[in-house]
């Protein structure tokens, strides 16, 4: 790992989205830049800080029904998603024995041969455990991108760990999460490019007459890395894991935002950034 990926701390810059669905309505769709104090990848113990520098929320959104949904942790919890920064239990050869691997193809992925690497838990016991399949670059080995999801058994058990407070009388339950995340090198190192987090919750209340579906997203996309002797963010100014994000957001600064329009809900960050550096 310490060839492959950076022993150093970076300073990065990054733009977040957030955007939560109720059924076939976005009622939040909120953007920032950020910055991310990200630590060496030689200490695993070691958390990402990240401090909001700018951010903004559309007003062309429904209002919630029934029941208000906040999304806690976003920007915090997102960095969390660098599976090689955490070591996550289907990478760590500790957990080894209680996986299942398998070289399904070998591909070309973001101009790189990649081994495709498809990986299942063989024990219930695991919690959370995710299925899914890796992308390990052919010749260096390096992790380039994962996509992994929670098992049907571990869905059953995340209501405590996904949903931290709901009214009397109604039952929460999540019905799908999936995470991805993208490895990109920059001076001979690799480096996080992307996360995104993708979660649905289902709402039923026989007293009140409520079904209903959230689906939050968030994603993460790192637009530029530089070296930095910074060791910490001031606490005031970092995000931790119980902030929401949409109630941090400051009023809108139309100096800084000028005239870029907020990046539509469905569409894809990096295909957006290019086609705005195109332009």
């Amino acid at each position: 790992k310490s060839d492959l990926y950076t022993d150093k701390n970076t300073l990065m810059t990054a733009f977040y989205r957030e955007t939560v669905k109720q059924d076939e309505d976005y009622i939040n769709v909120s953007e920032a830049v950020l910055e991310v104090l990200k630590a060496s990848y030689s200490s695993n113990m070691k958390n990402d800080l990240v401090r909001l520098i700018k951010g903004r929320k559309s007003p062309d959104v429904q209002p919630f029904k029934w029941i208000n949904f906040k999304l806690q942790g976003g920007p915090f919890t997102i960095t969390r998603l660098d599976i090689v920064k955490t070591m996550e239990r289907f990478i760590d050869e500790d957990f080894e024995e209680l996986h299942k691997y398998s070289i399904s193809n070998v591909i070309w992925y973001n101009k790189n041969p990649v081994y495709v690497l498809k990986f299942v838990p063989l024990s219930d016991l695991l919690f959370p455990a995710f299925e899914g399949e890796i992308y390990v670059h052919r010749e260096t080995f390096a992790i380039v991108h994962a996509s992994f999801n929670l098992t049907k058994n571990s869905l059953r058990d995340a209501e405590s760990a996904l949903i931290k407070k709901k009214p009397r009388g109604v039952k929460a339950k999540p019905s799908y999460v999936h995470y991805a995340v993208n490895y990109q090198q920059f001076q001979g190192k690799w480096h996080l490019a992307t996360a995104r987090a993708s979660v649905k919750i289902k709402i039923r209340s026989k007293r009140d007459k409520l079904n209903s579906e959230f689906h939050s997203i968030s994603d993460l996309l790192i637009t530029n890395i530089q070296a930095t002797d910074l060791k910490r963010f001031t606490r005031d100014e970092s995000f931790s894991i119980k902030d929401v994000f949409v109630e941090m957001i400051n009023n809108y600064d139309e100096e800084y935002w000028e005239n870029y329009n907020i990046i539509k809900p469905d569409e894809d960050l990096r295909k957006a950034f290019k086609s705005s550096a195109e332009n």
